[in-house]
């Protein structure tokens, strides 16, 4: 390429910089979206998580192992559900979403300071069942939000 082709595209480029990147990046979702709707989907998961150790305490299979990753599963449920209440706008529809999942957590929470057994176990996998669903309306809202497809890849790496 000759010296002065190079040149003129340097200078066009300079120009058009300050037309362009703004129209680029107000049709791209901010980073802070894209982690509000990773840490909506990590709340699908870690419901998840918790009944399966809570069983497996109740179980008495691998016990130890399932009561350190059932404690650390709460520990980042809170983290993360504190995180996503300085993410989320009040006004925004995700607002009330984020608030049912709140209310369904701290239905949840109780029930896993008691010992499992069978009873507790089942009410636990129900309340869970509820954290799934309003964890995956709260994502599916944020990512109707951001404008970004991030969503369905969070749920497809829920999913395996």
């Amino acid at each position: 390429m000759p010296i002065r082709f190079i040149k003129l595209l340097v200078a066009a480029s300079l120009v058009l910089a300050p037309t362009v990147l703004p129209c680029v990046a107000a049709n791209m979702p901010s980073a802070a979206a894209l982690d509000a709707v990773n840490l909506a989907g990590r709340q699908r998961m870690l419901s998840q998580r918790i009944v399966k150790n809570y069983t497996q305490l109740g179980l008495g299979v691998l016990s130890e192992a399932a009561d350190r990753q059932l404690r650390e599963s709460i520990f980042r449920f809170d983290a993360s559900q504190t995180q996503l209440h300085q993410q989320v706008s009040l006004k925004s529809a995700s607002n009330t979403d984020l608030e049912m999942l709140g209310t369904e957590w701290h239905k949840l929470k109780p029930l896993l300071a008691s010992r499992p057994n069978r009873d507790t176990a089942l009410q636990v996998e129900k309340q869970a069942e509820l954290i799934l669903a309003a964890s995956h309306q709260l994502t599916l809202s944020l990512q109707e939000a951001s404008g970004s497809d991030s969503g369905r890849s969070g749920r497809t790496r829920m999913l395996s």
